[in-house]
């Protein structure tokens, strides 16, 4: 699994962004089933993280998390705003310890799980790798056991730029993240050849995008060594939460899943599935629906509604004009939120 940390779908080649092309991920793309209507489902990229590895929607790891800190606060005092700050970000990865997530899984069968990244951002032993490796460091035959099934888990997280808005930062942060993938995969092939593997690219959310964009993802599926994937685009609904039942049913690995979480594998294999019509996700003061036609958004105090086959970008507020649809989607949040505190 490759993540480009707060990458906008926008900022890859494949995607028809102009601005700068993207070899490796262009490449991988036509090699791949490119899904152009993935969701991460959160604005927070720690909370996708989470959810990717533990199958589990970010709205109930929100949930988890603010009585955390809750109970935490309860007994601890702070110095200052950062102190504060720093202890709410550890506790989005604390509960990963109580998770059963994708490595822990993969440990039972007999692999060996490694994380490729920034450790500053990611609770690595909580979430159960067995090593990490900077982001700098190759993968070399050592972390690579020749008669054990690997599980790979890269990501270009770093510290936060102060702004991604400046033209060449944002160009650095496009390469840097190509380059990245490409030497992971070189390295992969290198020391594990003909082996097959499935590889996985997405990104955890990107910034200063606002609405649909913010939340959209490209998702490549592709196999080395193995043509079971079929190529070429695919515009079905992929929500962030289907990856860990799609890759375990892909290895044949049965687990209990979370009640929102289904498996795409037919889609990969025969493009026949269409199973999701909408998904929900959590924003930072409500949640948002997104569908084939439409995104809404619900958050304390505003109510906004977009029409994505003209409006992609969501600037052009439409709520006055689709009142049906806005008690629905409402009505549909709200079951959502009921079954999420159970």
């Amino acid at each position: 699994m490759m993540i480009g940390h707060q990458q906008s779908v926008l900022n890859h080649g494949f995607m028809d962004e102009h601005m700068l092309a993207t070899p490796f991920l262009d490449s991988l793309s036509a090699h791949s089933i490119t899904m152009s209507q993935g969701y991460v489902l959160s604005d927070d990229y720690l909370y996708n993280h989470r959810s990717l590895l533990s199958g589990v929607h970010p709205a109930i790891l929100h949930e988890q998390v603010l009585q955390e800190i809750a109970d935490e606060m309860s007994r601890k005092t702070f110095k200052n705003r950062q102190a504060l700050e720093d202890f709410v970000s550890t506790e989005k990865f604390k509960a990963f310890s109580h998770e059963n997530t994708i490595p822990k899984i993969l440990r039972q069968a007999g692999y060996t799980s490694i994380f490729i990244g920034n450790e500053k951002a990611f609770d690595v032993s909580a979430s159960g790798f067995d090593h990490s490796l900077s982001r700098n460091n190759t993968v070399d035959k050592s972390f690579l056991p020749v008669n054990k099934p690997i599980f790979l888990y890269a990501t270009t997280a770093q510290e936060q730029r102060s702004t991604e808005v400046d033209t060449n930062l944002k160009i650095e942060n496009i390469r840097t993240n190509d380059d990245f993938f490409s030497n992971v995969i070189r390295d992969y092939r290198k020391n594990r050849a003909n082996r097959k593997a499935i590889i996985l690219y997405m990104t955890d959310g990107g910034l200063f995008n606002g609405k649909n964009l913010m939340y959209r993802t490209p998702i490549l599926f592709s196999m080395l060594n193995d043509d079971d994937i079929k190529k070429g685009g695919s515009k079905v609904l992929f929500s962030a939460i289907d990856v860990m039942p799609t890759l375990l049913e892909f290895l044949n690995i049965e687990q209990q899943l979370d009640q929102f979480a289904i498996s795409q594998k037919n889609l990969l294999i025969n493009r026949q599935q269409k199973a999701r019509t909408s998904i929900i996700g959590k924003s930072k003061n409500g949640y948002w629906i997104r569908n084939h036609n439409f995104f809404f958004l619900s958050e304390e105090g505003k109510k906004e509604i977009y029409e994505l086959n003209y409006d992609p970008s969501c600037q052009d507020n439409m709520i006055d004009y689709h009142p049906a649809k806005t008690r629905r989607y409402l009505s549909e949040i709200d079951e959502f939120q009921k079954l999420i505190s159970k």
